[in-house]
């Protein structure tokens, strides 16, 4: 995942992110993952540090069976 990467220590924009990725870095698709990241910070998988800034969960996400 792009937030484990070294370059990511402290976090990094849903713009970082989606160029990453190799995404555009046009409006509609940095929007877009922003909306992921935000969710994947509700299920508790990425943390948002500060608003926009975002890194991974350092602690184990518990599955559901």
């Amino acid at each position: 995942m792009v937030l484990a990467a070294p370059e990511a220590d402290g976090g990094m924009r849903a713009k970082q992110i989606a160029l990453a990725l190799g995404d555009r870095a046009v409006p509609a698709r940095v929007e877009g993952m922003r909306s992921r990241l935000k969710r994947l910070a509700a299920r508790g998988w990425a943390v948002e540090v500060e608003p926009g800034l975002f890194t991974v969960c350092k602690e184990p996400v518990p599955v559901a069976a």
